[in-house]
């Protein structure tokens, strides 16, 4: 049976035109009598590339305002720097966003346009909405409400009171994400815009739902649906069926829901909308997994030829993650491992692509900070000169001045140097855990394959060769993933993206990673943790926690040993404490103060395991970055119990019945 997990997605303005509809404009544009005609209809190009297709928005955007800047014209010079903001924006090139949209902030406050501050400003809190940091959003979101109030622009306002909306939704402020919404609901009501009070349906249901409280989400969805039935509001009207059904699904009501996404189906085909018809295909195979695979595998099929011939490699990833659950469900493992690899494929594939695009970003950066440096050095020199006409009046406080610069440039090296032999440290313990814990278990595997091609092997001789090739390979990968997490906080820091999320999950999840580790040792795990219990943090953050405190316990505990996961109130209102305990090998003081510490130097398990002794230190940086705390107590021979401390999405002390689980695996 497949489980697809249900999405609700969040409405945007889409031009739905064709091809015709370009060449009309390019036509125009040509046959255009005045420049001002034409930045105007470059504007609208933009206006219709800037969703689907960077490089087409970007050319025209830079085509107007050129011609913008030729002819004088200042304000459209703004709009279309602003436009540029808004591109980059869309695309995820979020340093180029930045710097356009104050370049156009800037020149709107000089010429007094208020409805242009709002909207650079606007465009601003997007940016630091989409990197989580609520609060900054917020405050440039507000700002710009104000300027649209002293404007009198009512749609501003109402795009505004949205935009909060959604900042206090993600942050996770329900009630104060329903009040500003009906707020742009009530003043959109004077304005009658329609497209936006689809889009008001749609966000109010999507409140709801994650409230919990379904039935009024779809209420809201199919209020929605039955007023986006007329022509022009196809994606709108697709995107409301598809929420719809969802929420129908989550409600029990798995035959409502198939009919939602029936009709989605019906109505991207007539729209000829090849994405959204796909889509609706994964739905309607998530609809039928009650059915069995056999009746929703046709469906990801269908949905699959379509995503391949739009090129779509996201839409494709989703669709063979979906097949593979349908495979190993029908126990086809081979079909299975073939829809995983093709997942694996596009997702490395993904991945290159943005960080070529994150690469990119941080060369703007650097470009940017360059000609901040150079402005720097130019006022600088400026101000030597003032200095030295000045020399018989001044000639003290140069000294002072030159002494306290001697000063810092002193603490800058010391600093440097400090840097450098952290930086020293860093690399000895990367190539230690690469020369040892990576060249092993390969050179080992490269062993074995050698054997293997040598000697003709019956299969009873083979299976222990397998396993140890299947341990080695599996031990190499772990240290890879751990590796590369590790380099990415090196590189970029730890970045937080806090949401209420289910620990259970989690929990369980990487209890069934390790199900073939634990059963090898025959270990008894078992899982205390209150149920319905809701956590507010990073979910990825707390999955590679359990995770890594799971897979020592498991590294360090004997066989036909204990392990508990256990979750308690913590001291603190709204807090609850995690521990993972075993009752393995344990520490004694001295490993116990430096567990923590990058440059200790990991132990073997109780067969034999290594690791990296990265995995507890980027368990305590997230844990850090979401304001908790992690500690150890241990004893020599005795076990050892590792607690960290996490927020909870409940305002007060946790008392639901505690759910208890036991895993033994023998």
């Amino acid at each position: 049976m497949l489980h697809r997990s249900f999405i609700f997605f969040l409405i945007l303005p889409v031009l739905a035109a064709g091809q015709t509809r370009v060449q009309k404009f390019l036509h125009a544009i040509k046959t255009a009598k005045t420049d001002s005609t034409k930045i105007e209809l470059y504007r609208e190009l933009v206006n219709y590339y800037k969703i689907s297709n960077l490089d087409s928005a970007t050319y025209f955007a830079q085509q107007g305002l050129v011609l913008a800047r030729k002819g004088g014209y200042r304000l459209a010079e703004l709009r279309m720097t602003s436009l540029m903001g808004a591109i980059n924006e869309q695309h995820g090139n979020r340093v180029l966003a930045m710097n356009y949209y104050r370049e156009a902030l800037e020149g709107f406050r000089e010429t007094g346009d208020l409805k242009g501050m709002a909207a650079c400003t606007n465009g601003l809190g997007v940016i630091e909405g989409r990197q989580g940091n609520f609060n900054i959003a917020l405050s440039h979101f507000f700002k710009a409400l104000k300027m649209y109030e002293k404007a009198g622009d009512k749609f501003g306002m109402i795009q505004t009171y949205i935009k909060i909306g959604t900042a206090t939704r993600l942050s996770g402020n329900m009630p104060a994400a329903l009040k500003y919404l009906n707020q742009a609901r009530d003043l959109n009501m004077q304005v009658g815009d329609k497209e936006t009070e689809l889009s008001l349906f749609n966000n109010i249901g999507i409140v709801y739902a994650q409230q919990g409280q379904m039935a009024k989400a779809l209420r809201f969805f199919e209020e929605g649906v039955r007023k986006s039935g007329d022509k022009g509001f196809e994606i709108v009207n697709i995107n409301l069926l598809t929420n719809a059904g969802g929420a129908a699904k989550n409600l029990g009501d798995r035959s409502r829901a198939l009919r939602y996404h029936r009709i989605s189906l019906q109505k991207a085909r007539s729209s000829k909308l090849p994405e959204e018809e796909a889509r609706a295909l994964m739905n309607i195979a998530s609809a039928v997994d009650d059915q069995g695979p056999k009746v929703s595998l046709p469906y990801l099929d269908q949905a699959l030829i379509i995503a391949k011939r739009l090129g779509n490699k996201t839409l494709m990833a989703e669709i063979y993650e979906a097949q593979s659950d349908g495979f190993r469900h029908l126990h086809d493992y081979k079909s299975a491992l073939g829809a995983v690899q093709e997942r694996h494929k596009l997702l490395d594939s993904m991945f290159n692509i943005n960080k070529a695009k994150e690469i990119a970003n941080l060369q703007s950066a650097y470009e940017l900070d360059k000609s901040k440096e150079k402005v720097e050095r130019l006022e600088l020199v400026n101000n030597t000169r003032t200095i030295q006409r000045n020399a018989g009046i001044l000639a003290a406080f140069l000294i002072m001045c030159f002494l306290v610069l001697l000063l810092l440039y002193i603490r800058k090296i010391r600093a440097l140097n400090t840097n450098l032999k952290n930086s020293n440290l860093v690399k000895d313990k990367l190539f230690s855990i690469i020369g040892h814990d990576l060249r092993g278990p390969i050179g080992t595997v490269v062993q074995m394959l050698g054997t293997m091609e040598e000697t003709e092997l019956d299969p009873d001789e083979l299976k222990p060769i397998v396993s140890v090739l299947k341990k080695q390979s599996e031990a190499s990968l772990g240290t890879l993933d751990t590796l590369l997490q590790w380099g990415k906080t090196q590189l970029q820091g730890v970045r937080v993206n806090k949401i209420s999320f289910r620990p259970d999950d989690a929990i369980h999840k990487n209890l069934s990673i390790f199900a073939a580790t634990a059963s090898q040792k025959h270990i008894d795990v078992s899982v205390s943790v209150p149920d319905g219990l809701l956590l507010y943090g990073d979910p990825d953050h707390f999955d590679f926690i359990i995770r890594n405190l799971l897979s020592n316990a498991i590294k360090f505990t004997y066989p036909y040993g204990k392990i508990e996961v256990k979750a308690v109130n913590g001291p603190q209102q709204g807090s609850m404490i995690f521990s993972v305990s075993d009752n393995g090998k344990g520490m004694n003081p001295a490993e116990k103060d430096r567990i923590f510490n990058c440059f200790s130097e990991p132990k073997e398990g109780t067969s034999g395991e290594r690791g990296t002794g990265i995995g507890l230190v980027l368990c305590k940086e997230f844990i850090q970055a979401d304001n908790g705390e992690i500690w150890v107590e241990s004893r020599e021979g005795e076990g050892s119990v590792f607690s960290f401390s996490v927020k909870s999405a409940y305002d007060s002390p946790f008392s639901s019945p505690r759910q208890t689980s036991g895993v033994s695996f023998t």
